[in-house]
């Protein structure tokens, strides 16, 4: 059995490794190995690796199209997070983000609406510049899309 410090060592290669994928442009396989520490139970709810670890697994699905089942996991990651307290967090916020953009990709956006308005609530307590600016650009392309031209530029102008 591996010492603690040598699955942690093991947990950040994984990671490593699909975000090098991924920025490789290698999405599918990049998609797997998020998929293969959530599978074989690498995530830690309470810490940030398993945050990045979902959002990296949603955004591969996501870009590959995937948008039901990018939908599936991020909600059920959100859920998660959310039943043990680590709403309070720059990597929650990102998720809700990720989530939100996925839901506008799907049609659904009174969904992506109300996640946006959780994320800027989560935003305002953490005080990340990142996280606030991710929701507000989500938040314009959202009120873009219903109409509310004024409130989508103002929107985007805050983000930025």
């Amino acid at each position: 059995m591996a010492a603690p410090d040598d699955l942690g060592l093991l947990r950040r290669a994984r990671l490593g490794q699909a975000r090098a994928l991924h920025g490789a442009g290698r999405i599918t396989e990049a998609a797997k190995v998020y998929e293969r520490c959530v599978r074989l139970g690498e995530e830690d709810p309470a810490n940030e690796l398993s945050l990045q670890v979902q959002i990296g697994w949603c955004r591969c699905l996501v870009e590959l199209g995937e948008l039901v089942r990018a939908a599936d996991v991020g909600k059920a990651a959100l859920a998660e997070f959310d039943a043990l307290q680590a709403q309070e967090s720059e990597m929650s916020i990102r998720l809700i983000a990720t989530l939100a953009s996925v839901w506008y990709e799907l049609g659904d956006l009174r969904e992506a609406e109300r996640l946006l308005d959780e994320g800027l609530q989560r935003a305002s307590s953490v005080r990340s510049p990142t996280a606030r600016g991710a929701i507000l650009w989500n938040a314009s392309l959202v009120a873009y899309e219903r109409g509310r031209y004024q409130e989508a530029l103002e929107l985007s102008e805050e983000a930025l």
